[in-house]
């Protein structure tokens, strides 16, 4: 079994700027990691499955999607029975469900042993959500593009009540 904490993240500021051919918005933003985590667990298993004390959770999710996507573009049939135990809200914009995405990512290049790298792997995370190339930099950062290029910052000197 491997387990592994997904953080949250706080937008401190977030500016919605010109729409793209693609559908998504340009953004200015500054992105703070926060003291509250998931954590995921994953072992071998003949499927794919999620166990999550949130039903509404467990259809369609981006941490299986993500399993999918790893066997789709590696060619590969690795399944995994993955515990999520939730602490980040949903839904709250604090990123949870683009943490545990990047995080299964970073888990999946362990446990297969691809030993890709960071580049890679943020790419990866780039097709998966807008958020995820943010927690595969795994520091504080101000975030332009979609929210995949970014510029590491120092964390805020202030307390955050959320």
């Amino acid at each position: 079994m491997y387990s592994i904490r997904t953080p949250a993240k706080l937008n401190t500021f977030l500016n919605v700027n010109a729409k793209r051919s693609d559908g998504l918005h340009n953004i200015s933003t500054h992105l703070q990691l926060i003291d509250i985590y998931d954590e995921l667990s994953f072992s071998p298993a003949k499927f794919n499955t999620l166990v999550c004390g949130y039903p509404e959770l467990n259809k369609d999710n981006i941490v299986i999607k993500s399993i999918e996507y790893f066997n789709q573009k590696y060619g590969a049939n690795h399944n995994f029975n993955v515990a999520l135990k939730k602490n980040i809200p949903f839904g709250a914009g604090l990123g949870g469900g683009s943490s545990n995405a990047a995080s299964t990512i970073i888990a999946l290049n362990k446990l297969l042993n691809l030993n890709l790298s960071n580049e890679k792997l943020s790419k990866i995370a780039k097709e998966i959500g807008a958020d995820c190339p943010f927690f595969m930099f795994g520091k504080n950062a101000l975030g332009s593009g979609i929210g995949d290029k970014l510029q590491e910052v120092s964390s805020i000197g202030d307390n955050i009540l959320i």
